[in-house]
């Protein structure tokens, strides 16, 4: 980005957490998002934060989040700008530092149900996520394996359901979306790489409290239907 006069704008909102090159995500960059919907690492019902190293930055997305206020005039009622009602409540709020002041814990269990999972699924057909290295550590939000080329996806996850056990695609392309179709014309073939993961990949159920025995029955499952 620095090369090319690119501002970086990273949307970490499923990566609270996670770190690369020894720091965490969000210390790199210009800005970015974290999302706190209530599947994330750290969930306050609904919503998210903006983040950034930019003073000039912070006051500008503070005004916006409110109406367009400028802060830094004194008065109460004094909009500057044409803005938005993107405020936290505070109920939200107090809930999202509740679990920040136990982000830790939570962040350690996700990685303890997905490394069970990892070793259960070892002796299964299918492409696990690329393993942490020296300069990524994932911050677990869900789990997602992709099926051999070939296997019947639906079929697959029909026979799971049927079981009584929660599955999904994961995810979709965005430039297959029926918005993004109309509007600019992409079809299948823009992004042949993306089109062969998506169409292959299945979420697991994925959460902190997930225990050692429901895990060996879902990969059981997911096994006798491959």
């Amino acid at each position: 980005c620095e090369r090319h006069g690119l501002a970086l704008i990273q949307d970490s909102a499923e990566a609270l957490g996670a770190e690369y090159k020894g720091r965490p995500i969000g210390s790199h960059g210009t800005a970015g998002v974290f999302g706190f919907y209530p599947n994330k690492q750290l969930s306050t019902g609904e919503g998210g934060v903006v983040y950034t190293h930019s003073e000039e930055e912070w006051q500008l997305v503070r005004s916006l989040r409110n109406q367009g206020r400028d802060y830094r005039g004194g008065a109460w009622f004094h909009h500057v700008r044409l803005g938005f009602n993107y405020r936290w409540t505070d109920v939200q709020a107090a809930i999202g530092i509740g679990q920040l002041e136990k982000l830790d814990r939570l962040l350690a269990m996700r990685a303890n149900v997905a490394e069970r999972y990892t070793r259960l699924l070892e002796s299964v057909e299918v492409e696990p996520l690329c393993a942490d290295d020296v300069d990524h550590v994932r911050s677990w939000f869900v789990y997602v394996v992709a099926l051999p080329r070939g296997a019947d996806r639906a079929r697959v996850m029909s026979e799971l359901r049927a079981e009584g056990i929660g599955t999904a695609e994961y995810v979709p392309c965005v430039h297959l979306q029926p918005y993004m179709r109309e509007t600019y014309g992409f079809s299948e073939g823009v992004c042949p790489v993306a089109e062969d993961v998506a169409g292959r990949t299945l979420a697991l159920p994925f959460y902190p409290h997930l225990d050692a025995a429901d895990q060996e029955r879902v990969v059981d499952v997911l096994r006798a239907a491959l």
